[in-house]
């Protein structure tokens, strides 16, 4: 099962559906319920501070609540606001950025990390491999 929370109505359908194929893409040996909520900078940061100490924004905060490995149950946080930025910087389409932190947030749920220099490379490799299936060519 996959719910999306769209709590400022900023997700487009497509976007929404590219979601969808990417959490089923890389979650596809496992039994899921994953809820995607897309939210501000601001509710991204108030919940940042309250859960995990952090007074700072930022594009995915992922948050499982099942540890099993036949089932993952989580949910993905993500600022569109940051995930819009971050499109700039990286020049790159909105869309790809966003389907990237969503990828980003499944490779979390299923054990990569992203704290020392070695685990970066292997999420980045991991991101880039989902990445290159959604999108093939560049837009």
């Amino acid at each position: 099962m996959i719910s999306i929370i769209d709590q400022d109505k900023k997700l487009n359908p497509i976007q929404k559906k590219l979601a969808i194929i990417a959490i089923k893409l890389v979650l596809a040996n496992y039994k899921i319920a994953i809820t995607l909520i897309s939210c501000s900078d601001k509710y991204i940061k108030k919940i940042n501070k309250e859960q995990l100490n952090h007074d700072y924004e930022t594009d995915i905060i992922t948050f499982q609540y099942d540890d099993h490995k036949e089932k993952i149950e989580a949910e993905l946080l993500i600022s569109l606001d940051t995930v819009n930025a971050n499109s700039i910087i990286y020049k790159t389409s909105l869309d790809k950025e966003f389907i990237r932190v969503v990828i980003h947030g499944c490779l979390h749920t299923i054990g990569y990390n992203d704290k020392t220099k070695t685990e970066i490379k292997e999420m980045r490799k991991a991101e880039e491999k989902y990445l290159n299936i959604m999108f093939p060519v560049e837009l």
